[in-house]
């Protein structure tokens, strides 16, 4: 499904953002709501990974970040040159995404 700016959720983002949901005992109204709701979550998951990414890259490097941002081959390629412990920091970010809503996320494990 696609969100609110037409561009595609993947799956294992989109059923990680349900389980933020879920876990936060939000109570959904509707299929319409839950589908805002998710969406507006991936634009701040989005910022928040990015931001996560920028604090852990030298200052010299962040603007290419910006670049090659929207570009999944090439963003691979940035970090895997410039963050080898890129998996971590995602695995982090996510987790610490999860506890802005979720304290005792069951997420976490």
């Amino acid at each position: 499904m696609k969100n609110g700016i037409n561009q595609e959720i993947p799956s294992d983002i989109r059923q990680f953002l349900t389980l933020i949901i879920e876990d936060s005992r939000v109570t959904v109204l509707n299929e319409n709501v839950k589908e805002y709701m998710i969406s507006e979550l991936y634009t701040q998951l989005n910022r928040y990974v990015e931001s996560t990414l920028l604090s852990h890259l030298p200052e010299d490097k962040r603007g290419e970040l910006k670049k090659v941002a929207n570009n999944g081959s090439e963003l691979q390629q940035f970090l895997n040159e410039n963050l080898p412990n890129s998996e971590e920091i995602y695995k982090e970010a996510f987790l610490n995404f999860s506890k802005l809503f979720i304290p005792s996320s069951s997420l976490s494990s």
